[in-house]
């Protein structure tokens, strides 16, 4: 059974579950573990080991009747194993009792944890090995006595020859006359004798030690017999050695342990502390003797602790704080090992967790975070849906009045109307731009654009806000850049428009000059630089960082322009999010100049493809029918007179639902114009439900959605749910036109 790197164990437990949870504390705990056997009662065992027993045996005495005495120390002597005797009752008597009984340990049920059970079983198992050691030595009589004869000077070592070679006889008959010599001189009567044996090339081929023992005489008497033992004490010496070694292991894990470990009375006073200790608690070793640790305890928790030490009740992983000698505190883990009954000592082993602690509370502050953010995500859409549905209505209805016999009154009241849609408009733009931003969730392209057409384009849109200035539009574009570049056409636009509109808007007269050049190139890709300066009221110089935060707006003699105070926000994290850097240098009433740079790629021109089809609106005049699902009267109303205003003889069909747009879908319509947020059945499952139809002339609709969730445009969104394409209100009606006219012109040309 035995197998020299493993330790085979037996538990004999009458309670099974008790037998079975030592097991499973054991089983894949150490490589050391080997064989566990499970058995009820100690007779069961000497029926199952007749020979030789397992090196570690666990046995259960319960209330330690005479029948258990007897049992323990049968099994005790019989086995020849370390006996760790177990009981459901912490009794000191009892314990005392299994020792007498030759038992070489005591456990307490539910007083221990799987780490220590394992160290005890290791510690067992070097006992055990060491003690067998000592007991072959005995057993094989390697002590032997000896006599000296004065008058013929003879050593008389027979006793000792069965165990030793000539060579280590001859050597001791010559220590055996010194050791008497020494004697008669009064010097020791013990002697501890180094016998070492050189093999080739003088290396030590074996090494004894060997205890020389004399039997007391008087001196003056001078006998001329003396008596005495020889003793091969070379098995105990490396013991010693080993014990020695095993000692100096745990001295150094005492040393080396980044856990702080201390030896302590359970009144606090320490008698010893390891380096890690010493730091945790914030003192030094020459302070150590003059501190009660439990000083160091926080008055909370650590009361709780410094009663169940008084009681020495089990500690186990109980988290404390530590308030050191400086005032900072730590948090740690404490256990306990308590000594023996009558000892007033301890053993604390601190785990200092300050630092997880610390990541925890980041942890936990992030996932606020996130849930806060995630919140505001949804208020701010949620808000933007529940705006963008009314100014459908106001945009469409306003654009359909303009369009009407007005006196000049009438029309400046609509056209205030408008110009105030577009400025909430603008600002749900901000706030929605600013959130996903802020949320990560801004996806950038990467494809080919003209920026001659992007900067003239800015140009000729500006040129409308300084119609009523004394300020000019300029432009300067470096000819070394390349013509087409490939990046963010969109935000590249949207940065250039929030910049260039700021300036405009805070410019009076002067000029307004938007510059573009080639600061360098690698290989495909160069970088751009940017500036548009101004001539206006210039930023103070306490506020030129602040302008590119939240909602900053600059107040200006009394005046507050308007807008969010988001634009330039905005306009400095798209940058960033690119790897670019944006800067301002400005000088109140002289005028401000922004800058930003940018890596962007070399593009290729393409060639536009040829057509041999005429452009939509002659190859098909106009959509014959088109279906509208929407819920809000309103936004019903404005969509269909939108589009039988361009369209007099279009059949429109109107569905309050999904559920309804499900019931009255036919393969005659041209466009289904789908909202997204709807009673009953949403415009998602109504898609979904279209898409799955089983005529392929319905399940193929051209279906656009027609909503007020600006998010419908982050990225390819509306793919995902098998839309052709989106119309966020409220929508310019040219692009309302322009889109259902794409769809037919495609639809056609599959045909």
């Amino acid at each position: 059974m035995e197998n020299r790197n493993t330790i085979d164990i037996l538990i004999i437990d009458d309670t099974a579950a008790d037998a079975r949870l030592f097991q499973l504390m054991l089983e894949d705990q150490s490589p050391l573990i080997g064989d566990i056997t499970l058995l009820t009662g100690s007779q069961a065992a000497f029926r199952t080991f007749t020979d030789q027993f397992p090196e570690i045996i666990f046995m259960n005495i319960g209330a330690f009747s005479e029948d258990q005495i007897e049992s323990l120390e049968k099994l005790v002597h019989q086995s020849q194993s370390y006996v760790i005797a177990t009981s459901d009752i912490d009794d000191h008597s009892l314990a005392e009792k299994a020792i007498r009984a030759g038992a070489q340990d005591f456990l307490v049920k539910g007083q221990f944890t799987s780490e220590e059970l394992i160290k005890m079983v290791e510690l067992a198992h070097i006992k055990h090995r060491r003690d067998k050691k000592i007991r072959w030595a005995q057993k094989t009589g390697k002590l032997a006595a000896w006599s000296y004869q004065a008058s013929t000077q003879l050593v008389d070592l027979s006793d000792a020859s069965i165990f030793l070679s000539e060579a280590q006889l001859d050597f001791l008959r010559v220590e055996v006359v010194q050791a008497v010599e020494d004697a008669l001189a009064g010097k020791s009567w013990k002697k501890e004798i180094p016998y070492t044996l050189a093999g080739d090339d003088d290396v030590v081929k074996e090494k004894k030690y060997f205890l020389l023992h004399l039997e007391p005489f008087s001196q003056e008497s001078h006998p001329d017999i003396i008596q005495g033992t020889i003793q091969d004490i070379s098995e105990r010496k490396k013991t010693l050695e080993l014990q020695e070694e095993t000692h100096q292991k745990y001295m150094d894990i005492f040393a080396n342990s980044s856990d702080g470990i201390y030896l302590s009375t359970v009144l606090g006073l320490p008698k010893e502390c390891n380096k890690s200790g010493l730091e945790i608690f914030g003192i030094s070793a020459d302070s150590m003797s003059q501190t009660n640790l439990h000083h160091f305890f926080d008055p909370k928790k650590g009361h709780e602790v410094l009663v169940d030490i008084g009681y020495k009740k089990p500690i186990k992983n109980r988290e404390i704080e530590i308030i050191r000698k400086d005032g900072s505190v730590r948090n740690c883990l404490i256990s306990v090992v308590y000594f023996s009954n009558e000892s007033d000592m301890y053993t604390g082993i601190l785990r200092d967790i300050t630092e997880r602690k610390i990541a925890e509370k980041i942890k936990r502050t992030r996932l606020l975070e996130l849930e806060s953010n995630q919140l505001k995500e949804k208020f701010i859409a949620a808000i933007s849906h529940e705006m963008r549905t009314p100014m459908n209505a106001i945009v469409g209805l306003s654009n359909l009045l303009l369009d009407t016999s007005l006196n000049d009154e009438q029309r400046g009241y609509l056209k205030s109307i408008h110009h105030s849609s577009e400025q909430l408009l603008g600002i749900l733009n901000d706030i929605l731009d600013i959130s996903s931003l802020k949320n990560g969730k801004i996806v950038f392209e990467n494809k080919n654009f003209d920026i001659h057409d992007l900067l003239h384009n800015i140009v000729h849109n500006l040129s409308y806000k300084v119609a009523d200035k004394d300020v000019r539009l300029e432009l300067s574009i470096d000819p070394q850049l390349p013509k087409i570049l490939k990046g963010d056409k969109l935000r590249i636009n949207q940065i250039l428009y929030n910049l260039a509109g700021n300036a405009v808007k805070f410019t009076d007269k002067g000029f307004v000059r938007i510059n573009c050049s080639l600061l360098g190139q690698s290989g495909d890709t160069v970088l751009v630089k940017f500036s548009i300066a101004d001539s206006g009221i210039g930023i103070p110089v306490e506020k030129q960082k602040a302008i590119f935060d939240s909602f900053t707006r600059i107040k200006y003699k009394e005046r507050i322009f308007e807008g969010t105070g988001l634009g330039l926000a905005i306009s400095k994290n798209l940058i960033e999010q690119q790897g670019g850097k944006i800067w301002v240098t400005s000088k109140p009433n002289e005028g401000s100049t922004f800058f930003f740079d940018m890596v962007l790629e070399i593009g290729e021109e393409t060639t536009p493809e040829t057509h041999t089809q005429q452009p939509s609106e002659t190859l098909i005049i106009h959509p014959n029918r088109i279906m509208i699902a929407e819920d809000n009267k309103m936004n019903q109303l404005v969509a269909r007179k939108l589009l039988t205003k361009r369209w007099p003889e279009l059949e429109i069909v109107i569905a309050n639902n999904g559920q309804e747009a499900l019931d009255l879908v036919d393969e005659h319509f041209d466009v289904i114009l789908m909202d997204l947020y709807m009673p009953v059945m949403d415009g998602y499952a109504a898609t979904k439900a279209i898409r799955e139809h089983h005529n392929p002339n319905i399940s193929t609709l051209p279906i656009l959605a027609m909503t007020a969730d600006a998010q419908i445009q982050e990225g390819d969104k509306y793919l995902k749910y098998h839309l052709d394409g989106f119309i966020v209100k409220p929508f310019d009606p040219s692009v309302l036109y322009e889109k259902i006219l794409a769809h037919l012109n495609r639809t056609h040309a599959k045909l």
